[in-house]
């Protein structure tokens, strides 16, 4: 690095710590889920898309689960599927919808018709136990659906 590069690297950094001399407490943003789109692939796949967004742009997971009247289960991804963890967030931090990730759900044990994705976005180990909850409703993973919001109960 070219000692002028250097001096005001050393310049800046001091700098920053004179102007920061108390106490400095950032609070880690909440990942959020934004839009799903179902395609279906064929009688027992189907495509899932999601848009998820990080403020920091740090990697998070989603747990989903379906809810259909009476019935409800943990979505199960079809074999070949990319996982539903460490999903990269970077490339969606200039958009307002997030970034883009599609998986291939496996509908076998779920039934005909619309129903209701629980989507739960963390970015443990960054934040809190406890990940945002988000809710899509009318969604048929059988037909194609959406792009549908994803809202926060």
């Amino acid at each position: 690095m070219p000692l002028s590069a250097r001096l005001l690297s050393a310049l800046t950094l001091s700098t920053f710590a004179i102007a920061c001399d108390g106490d400095l407490a950032l609070k880690n943003g909440r990942p959020s889920v934004t839009w799903v789109e179902t395609t279906p692939i064929d009688s027992n796949t189907s495509a899932l898309t999601l848009w998820v967004k990080d403020a920091e742009g740090e990697a998070v997971d989603v747990a989903i689960r379906w809810e259909a009247g009476s019935q409800s289960g943990d979505l199960v991804l079809a074999p070949g599927s990319a996982p539903l963890t460490a999903l990269p967030t970077e490339l969606g931090l200039t958009l307002e919808e997030g970034q883009i990730h599609r998986i291939q759900w496996d509908l076998t044990d779920v039934p005909a018709g619309a129903l209701t994705l629980v989507l739960t976005v963390d970015d443990r180990p960054y934040e809190g136990d406890d990940g945002d909850t988000y809710r899509v409703t009318d969604l048929d993973p059988r037909a194609d659906s959406g792009p549908l919001p994803a809202l926060r109960p």
